[in-house]
């Protein structure tokens, strides 16, 4: 394969969301090839284990399946290899980006026909009845991520204001949104529709700081899909709640954001 056509290969292949490991796994093993694995090198540095253990693997054996030839003395000679970390380390072109809220609100299911898009804080979780549960919306503008860079890595910042959970803490839950809402008006008897999977951060009781919470796979997901963005949810059968400071409100404007480091390729 000519390693322009695997660059464009690989090229479409991120974008219609396959692994490139897999891509790469299946063309090693049919065309091992040193140039391919150059390619590979330079074009995959997502920092997972999976990704280094593959380019490991095609480093050390370039033949195809089938037709290794025998060990001989000379095989066990001392040499150096050196890590693919490495290399893929210094050839890394890393770039940070800060995602801003586009709205947030939170609702509540006692209050269940309110808005309360004027208030400083964000509510997620249960205070003391069962009826008296606060959940939090959130959108960010995820279409600030170039098409030409991959994200390895985000982040979702809240700061806390006020924190009742109990002492061990309890888990708050986020799920994508799949419909529209509107900051103004949204209330929790038309609040959108969530997606049942999500995604879950364990939060500890009493403490007031910033909370960062793993949206990585959210972010690979949800990106290049109609971006409505993300509910939070407390542990609804017991009591315990937490406040977020809302945006450009609060004691210390704190307003939740999207922190990412991604890997840019320069445009052609």
């Amino acid at each position: 394969m000519d390693p322009s056509a695997l660059k464009q290969y690989i090229k479409v292949a991120k974008k219609s969301k396959i692994q490139v490991a897999d891509l790469c796994r299946d063309i090693a093993d049919h065309t091992p090839h040193r140039d391919l694995v150059k390619m590979f090198q330079e074009k995959l540095r997502i920092k997972e284990d999976k990704y280094y253990r593959l380019l490991e693997d095609m480093i050390r054996d370039r033949k195809p399946p089938g037709k290794r030839r025998k060990e001989s003395s000379q095989d066990h000679k001392p040499s150096y290899t050196p890590p693919i970390s490495e290399y893929l380390e210094a050839d890394a072109e890393l770039e940070c980006l800060t995602i801003p809220l586009c709205q947030e609100v939170f609702i509540s299911k006692r209050c269940h026909d309110e808005n309360f898009s004027d208030y400083e804080t964000l509510f997620v979780g249960r205070d003391e009845k069962p009826n008296n549960v606060f959940r939090t919306l959130l959108q960010f503008d995820l279409d600030r991520i170039p098409d030409n860079c991959t994200v390895i890595k985000a982040d979702l910042i809240i700061s806390l204001c006020s924190n009742e959970l109990p002492g061990r803490g309890l888990p708050i839950y986020l799920h994508p949104i799949l419909t529209r809402w509107s900051a103004d008006r949204v209330t929790w008897d038309d609040r959108p529709e969530i997606a049942r999977e999500y995604w879950r951060s364990f939060v500890p009781g009493g403490v007031l700081d910033e909370i960062c919470i793993d949206v990585l796979d959210y972010i690979r997901d949800y990106s290049e899909c109609p971006n409505h963005g993300i509910m939070l949810c407390g542990t609804e059968s017991k009591d315990g709640f937490i406040g977020i400071e809302a945006k450009e409100c609060g004691p210390r404007q704190n307003a939740p954001y999207i922190r990412i480091t991604m890997e840019c390729e320069e445009e052609e």
